[in-house]
C-alpha cells in the first residue's frame, strides 16, 4: 500500500540527483562573463550588492547582540531566541513563497510577501 507522500518521495528524490555530465559539456564561466553586455553587468552588480547587503545586515544583528538586549530591555537569551526564530522561519517562508511563486507567478508571491511584511511591521510597532 502506497501513500501519496511515499509515492511523491520515491519519484522526487531520484530527480534531485545531479545528472552525469562530461567536463566538456560544462560552459567556461569566463566565456560566459565575457559575453555579458553593459546592462547584464548592471543587473549582475545590483543583484550581487543586494545579496551582499542582505548577508551583512543579518550578521550585523548577531554581532550587536549585547547592545540590542540593552536597548530593548531584554535578556541576551530572548534576543538570541528571536534570531533563532528568524532563521527557522526563513526556511518556511522560502518554501511557502516558492510554492506560491511556482503556482501563481513571482509577481503575486512578491506582492503577498511585501503585504505580509507591512502588516507584521505595523503589528510589531503597535503591540511590541
Amino acid at each position: 500500500m502506497t501513500t501519496p507522500t511515499l509515492s511523491y518521495l520515491t519519484t522526487r528524490l531520484p530527480s534531485l540527483l545531479p545528472k552525469s555530465t562530461h567536463l566538456s559539456d560544462i560552459p567556461n564561466p569566463f566565456r560566459l562573463l565575457a559575453s555579458l553586455d553593459r546592462q547584464n553587468w548592471a543587473f549582475f552588480s545590483v543583484a550581487f550588492f543586494a545579496w551582499t547587503w542582505d548577508a551583512f545586515d543579518f550578521f550585523t544583528v548577531s554581532l550587536t547582540l549585547p547592545d540590542l538586549a540593552k536597548s530593548f530591555g531584554r535578556s541576551r537569551t530572548e534576543i538570541t531566541w528571536g534570531i533563532t526564530l528568524v532563521l527557522m522561519f526563513r526556511t518556511v517562508g522560502a518554501v511557502a513563497f516558492g510554492v506560491v511563486g511556482d503556482r501563481y507567478g513571482r509577481r503575486w508571491g512578491f506582492v503577498v510577501n511585501n503585504g505580509l511584511f507591512v502588516v507584521l511591521e505595523l503589528v510589531s510597532y503597535f503591540f511590541f
